[in-house]
């Protein structure tokens, strides 16, 4: 281990630096652990949650489809909460994969859903519904408890729910109109869900980007921080509570493409994006992990002709040749400081093992796939250091 330890150092001494009072990190496009003769990551099945929705027989929790499955989380027994958005349902289910309970009731009312799009699991269960115009909490048990009304605390965004941090704060994020980046809104649980903090992140594409769209960074809770993933470049950002960057983690990764952007000046306009960076997961108190996708056959200088070509069949209807992207992916293992170890690339926008959204206390990973049927699958990762 003497040889790996020496190059690790040198390669924080050489990359690792100080801007202020924010540490940037810097990372070559290979990991350390590259060239290692054998994989050192690997994913072993444990258990999957769901059942074949077209089985008359079957009598567990049903998801009509992958792509509808929009939050997945756990608690510290184990147990996964799920929420459907086409159902729409939010159901608790055991580590075996019994359904405990399901709340099902389409509606605006106390406790029923519509267009609930994203929850998180602390002492109580959040859930964003009615197109994040509320906040519902439940009960671990499944019991409504109240609502969060954002016109009241005068917002007038959409918010998804992001996480907790410490079961004090409840952290949740917006788009921003006309814009690239985030609006971050942290509410202090324990002072009735009042204002702690609210702060706006945003990104520059280098062209101009149309007034009428937005597109919103992916956001994770590691231990006290908010982590942004970029959207135009290979990197991570840390932020604290109250909104100071105290952390950048970065990738050189030329196949990163910013987003295509298309303004005819007739009012309209066309965005179109083929890279994306999750942003951190952690595994454990030693490694985290993320997810990247980009386009194997689109240099970012085509991107804008792309955005344009989309436009003009789709909104005009145009007939000219349509393009095809061919994706690819990477799971990416990090040390808990930041430094990139292994990148476990694959074919397609989502990795063999479905789409990564999340890891629970004990370090197990949870993806989202579609074959044989809808499901939640639970991975054992293994890491041979």
């Amino acid at each position: 281990m003497k040889p790996f330890f020496s190059f690790l150092i040198l390669f924080i001494l050489n990359s690792v630096l100080l801007f202020g009072q924010v540490e940037v990190i810097n990372n070559p496009e290979r990991g350390l652990w590259q060239d290692r003769s054998t994989k050192p990551i690997k994913y072993s099945l444990v258990q999957v949650f769901g059942e074949d929705f077209d089985d008359p027989n079957a009598d567990g929790v049903l998801f009509p489809s992958d792509r509808s499955i929009w939050g997945v989380d756990t608690d510290e027994e184990g147990n996964v909460y799920a929420l459907d958005i086409d159902s729409p349902m939010l159901v608790k289910m055991s580590p075996d994969g019994e359904l405990l309970w399901q709340i099902d009731q389409r509606g605006r009312g106390p406790g029923d859903l519509e267009s609930a799009y994203s929850l998180t699991v602390s002492d109580s269960v959040y859930i964003s519904n009615i197109r994040g115009t509320r906040i519902d909490v439940f009960s671990r048990s499944g019991s409504y408890i109240k609502s969060i009304d954002f016109h009241q605390l005068d917002q007038k965004y959409d918010y998804m729910v992001v996480g907790t941090i410490r079961n004090e704060y409840l952290v949740l994020k917006s788009p921003v109109l006309g814009k690239i980046g985030a609006r971050i809104l942290v509410l202090d649980i324990d002072d009735d869900y009042s204002i702690a903090s609210d702060f706006t992140i945003t990104e520059e594409p280098g062209v101009t980007f149309p007034s009428s769209w937005e597109l919103t960074n992916s956001a994770k809770i590691i231990d006290d921080y908010i982590v942004l993933g970029s959207y135009l470049t290979y990197k991570m950002s840390y932020y604290s509570i109250d909104g100071n960057l105290v952390k950048e983690v970065g990738r050189e990764f030329p196949k990163y493409v910013r987003p295509g952007i298309y303004i005819p000046g007739d009012g309209r306009a066309q965005v179109i994006s083929r890279s994306y960076l999750s942003s951190f997961l952690k595994i454990n108190k030693e490694y985290l992990i993320n997810k990247v996708t980009w386009p194997d056959n689109v240099k970012e200088d085509d991107m804008d002709e792309l955005a344009q070509d989309i436009y003009e069949i789709f909104v005009l209807g145009i007939d000219k040749e349509r393009p095809v992207f061919k994706s690819k992916n990477s799971i990416d293992l990090y040390s808990i400081q930041g430094e990139l170890l292994y990148s476990d690339e694959g074919d397609g926008v989502h990795p063999e093992i479905g789409r990564i959204t999340h890891v629970d206390h004990e370090g197990f990973l949870y993806t989202i796939a579609n074959t044989p049927y809808p499901e939640i699958r639970k991975y054992k990762i293994i890491i041979e250091e």
